[in-house]
């Protein structure tokens, strides 16, 4: 079983006596053993009818007298025990004859990091308990999770915020999930995501290159515009990526520039162009680097590129360093 569908159970109140949850992506795993807490018992009832456990100490008496005590003032008891995989072995036979016959009354759920089908503990709990695995997540799932944790929340991704974030926290030691909560919080009341939050709120990595990279091209530092970009290629980076986000950045700067010329405060500028007001001394100083002819060109350019990328008519890395050359040589010697 998935979370997913776990999560239409407990909406359901359908939750059985007998849950085991197991797998790497320790945090889901928790998340969803707060989701089923919250489902059996109200906060006025979890004083009396919800134990936890942890099957390291191997309080196994403690466990059975608690599943077997009725629960007060409540229809069901919650009893947790976590990472059952470090239950002493001696104490699996009565465990094993608790889950062949469980108190109606009583939630029992366990937890684990593996489990080792070859014993019959983790044999019994297939076969009787509700099981929902968490395994690690592969990176071409990573958006659709972290959109979905997104929609929980009532947040949106705006843009490319979505493919930076999953860029930069990937799925590797599962930091995604801490980095996303960080992310949340960040935004308090906002409901709205941009590539600025992303950038602000989360750890760095290699995907900061990126914008160490449209900065330095934006400021028109060619050595380190190109030192950079190659860094960034040779970590992996995608080319219509990195193209895309160079769009995207001077899409913003050539709205500072005209928005600028009609005479509109800061505050609506960077409300117009999608970027946070703190960086708005910054997007001003790169846009005043070009001109509206130069913006036109480099935009030719822009699609240029993307025909060729796309094409497969040339190496993704030599054709974004002649693009940054480009721009880079048309607005040198502009602005501050």
């Amino acid at each position: 079983m998935t979370i997913a569908e776990l999560q239409k159970k407990l909406q359901r109140r359908e939750i059985p006596a007998l849950l085991f949850f197991h797998g790497e992506d320790t945090p889901s795993l928790e998340e969803a053993l707060r989701l089923t807490i919250d489902s059996v018992l109200q906060p006025q009832q979890r004083d009396f009818n919800l134990h936890q456990f942890s099957a390291g100490d191997n309080d196994i008496e403690g466990i059975l007298n608690a599943v077997q005590t009725l629960p007060v003032f409540a229809p069901r008891r919650l009893v947790v025990v976590k990472n059952v995989q470090e239950l002493a072995t001696v104490h699996h036979p009565s465990l094993i004859d608790y889950l062949q016959q469980p108190v109606p009354e009583t939630v029992l759920l366990l937890t684990a990091a593996s489990a080792d089908k070859r014993l019959r503990l983790f044999q019994a709990l297939a076969r009787g308990a509700l099981t929902v695995e968490f395994p690690r997540p592969k990176e071409y799932q990573l958006a659709e999770l972290v959109k979905e944790r997104g929609a929980r929340r009532g947040v949106r991704f705006i843009g490319d915020a979505l493919a930076l974030f999953c860029q930069r926290c990937g799925t590797e030691n599962l930091s995604w999930q801490e980095e996303l909560e960080k992310l949340f919080t960040f935004l308090g009341e906002k409901k709205a995501a941009t590539v600025a939050d992303v950038v602000e709120a989360t750890l760095d990595g290699s995907a900061v290159s990126v914008f160490d990279v449209i900065n330095a091209v934006g400021r028109c530092d060619k050595s380190a515009s190109l030192r950079l970009l190659r860094q960034l290629m040779d970590e992996g980076a995608a080319a219509l990526f990195v193209l895309s986000m160079l769009v995207r950045h001077f899409r913003q700067l050539w709205i500072c520039a005209t928005m600028r010329r009609q005479g509109a405060e800061g505050a609506t500028i960077a409300r117009q162009a999608d970027f946070r007001p703190y960086f708005l001394d910054k997007m001003m100083d790169q846009a005043d680097h070009f001109s509206a002819a130069e913006y036109r060109n480099i935009f030719t350019w822009f699609l240029e590129t993307d025909r060729a990328l796309k094409s497969g008519s040339g190496n993704g890395g030599p054709l974004l360093e002649s693009l940054v050359a480009r721009i880079v040589g048309a607005g040198k010697n502009k602005g501050p």
